[in-house]
């Protein structure tokens, strides 16, 4: 019994160990990021990347498409962005609605740009809910709904921390409020 249980953890303890080398890999890869040595940056992350972190997939889909240590690349920038997205990483999520917003290195696609958003705003991503408030405001992903506008401009001002987009985003929703009426603000409200 006590061999079954000692191999049993050397087993879970070898499968955790790379989750371990990753995870410092990847922290010193944005260290060096943050710093801006993006040769030590890239050096950390594209292993991860390769065997499939989503974190570095996503900061590696960044350097492509900023061309920082790396040749711009939209190809490359939106393959990595694709790949984390793929995971579910909400940061990525942002990263591929905002490309497909601007158009940049992707044809302009405001309907893929507000799936993206949505997905993003719904993982909690503060930009993200205020650019989908934008996005129901404006009409940009083919549907205007001032309820939802409002909804998600709410959102990002009780999500982020820093004060200018909260305070954005409290001046759009209260712009907003003003002119819905007394059942679409309770449907906002719901």
């Amino acid at each position: 019994m006590r061999l079954l249980v000692t191999s049993l953890l050397i087993a879970a303890c070898a499968a955790l160990t790379p989750l371990a080398g990753a995870r410092a890999g990847l922290s010193e890869g944005r260290t060096a990021y943050v710093q801006g040595d993006y040769a030590a940056a890239l050096a950390e992350i594209m292993p991860l990347a390769k065997a499939g972190e989503p974190n570095a997939q996503r900061l590696l889909g960044v350097m492509y498409r900023q061309g920082l240590g790396v040749a711009k690349d939209g190809k490359r920038a939106l393959y990595w962005t694709q790949q984390a997205v793929a995971q579910g990483n909400a940061a990525a999520q942002f990263n591929l609605a905002n490309m497909y917003e601007a158009g940049d290195m992707v044809a302009k696609n405001f309907a893929l740009a507000a799936k993206y958003y949505y997905a993003a705003a719904s993982a909690g991503i503060p930009l993200a809910q205020y650019r989908l408030g934008a996005f129901y405001l404006e009409g940009l992903g083919g549907t205007t709904d001032a309820v939802l506008a409002f909804v998600w401009y709410s959102r990002a001002a009780a999500n982020e921390r820093s004060g200018a987009l909260t305070a954005h985003a409290v001046k759009a929703r209260d712009k907003i409020a003003d002119t819905l009426s007394a059942s679409e603000k309770a449907r906002g409200a719901a």
